[in-house]
């Protein structure tokens, strides 16, 4: 978790110092701690891979039985880049598409999200669908300057999927410049995470490394003595 943090505050801090125009330095450093240190209710922790984006968010009322919650990019804030812990791909060309239905309770049920561009240093040279998912559950957090949703359905471009592989859960979270509501007017600028799945073969090459870090020291000390 260390890595992700640090991966994120590294691409994401210059940029960031300017979303504080949209709000009170206090505020803001609840909402830009609370994407980090995660832990919504029953939203999955935010991890690397991630998308990341400078995003508009509004609430209103979509008709007489339905309000939406809609993300759109706004490349004013981020921009929008594709980050790993040890690699940044810049995105161009980014369309970003989030949109979650409730009902007249406020109560969440069901939505989308959608990332279209072009990366380039990843073979991508046209603008493609990046990634889709269905969102499956919403909570807010850090009285209500981060939100978060659950994702399921992942689907990733094919030369995405060869770095991380979309068919896991995983999560959105939205740092808000301003503490969300449920009025039907609400708008806020934002910053937008959201996570793919890391291959399992990732995993296992990992475990590997530490079992020989594990055996190289218990060989050191062996011939030591």
């Amino acid at each position: 978790m260390k890595t992700t943090v640090k991966a994120i505050k590294a691409v994401a801090f210059a940029s960031m110092l300017g979303f504080l125009a949209f709000g009170s330095a206090s505020s803001y450093a609840n909402s830009y701690d609370g994407i980090l240190n995660n832990h919504l209710n029953g939203i999955v922790d935010p991890s690397l891979p991630a998308f990341v984006e400078g995003v508009n968010v509004t609430y209103s009322k979509l008709n007489s039985s339905t309000r939406v919650l809609k993300a759109t990019y706004a490349s004013t804030f981020v921009g929008s880049s594709l980050v790993y812990s040890n690699k940044v791909f810049s995105i161009s060309n980014t369309t970003y598409s989030l949109s979650a239905n409730f009902n007249n309770s406020n109560v969440f049920t069901g939505g989308t999200v959608s990332i279209k561009g072009k990366i380039t240093g990843l073979g991508i040279n046209t603008t493609q669908t990046l990634m889709t998912a269905n969102l499956t559950q919403f909570a807010t957090g850090y009285s209500g300057y981060v939100i978060g949703f659950n994702t399921a359905n992942i689907v990733c471009n094919p030369l995405i999927n060869a770095y991380a592989q979309c068919s896991t859960n995983e999560s959105v979270f939205i740092a808000l410049s301003k503490s969300f509501n449920y009025s039907t007017k609400y708008s806020a600028s934002g910053i937008a995470l959201t996570s793919v799945p890391i291959p399992a073969a990732a995993w296992l090459f990992g475990s590997g490394l530490l079992g020989l870090v594990g055996i190289a020291r218990r060989k050191k000390k062996t011939s030591v003595v």
